[in-house]
């Protein structure tokens, strides 16, 4: 159970009828800051059918909650990011709540 790996879920937990797992994968959250160096941060992501759950591993199966993006056919997009330099394999999600760039370990896991 996801859930239960969650440090600080939030009270409403994660779990609705509706929703079903997909799969999980670590990856590389981009960011550029305001001189255009290329930080990364490791990130879990949980994709289930309608949601996208943003996690950071702790301890062995322990990950700490810190955001999710439900998916709205209407206002939630996927990009793709050309490779540059440091920064392989990317793509953004793109919504009304947040957007993120992650950039994955290999082709096969972007896909």
């Amino acid at each position: 159970n996801i859930q239960k790996m969650l440090i600080d879920c939030p009270p409403n937990g994660i779990v609705t009828p509706s929703r079903f797992y997909i799969r999980e994968a670590e990856l590389l959250e981009c960011h550029l800051d305001s001189k255009q160096r290329k930080n990364k941060n490791k990130i879990y992501l949980f994709l289930f059918n309608d949601m996208l759950l943003i996690a950071q591993r702790k301890t062995g199966k322990k990950y700490m909650f810190k955001a999710t993006i439900n998916f709205e056919i209407d206002k939630t997009r996927i990009k793709d990011v050309p490779d540059m330099g440091v920064i392989q394999n990317a793509f953004s999600i793109i919504s009304n709540q947040r957007t993120i760039t992650v950039s994955c370990l290999n082709m096969e896991t972007k896909f």
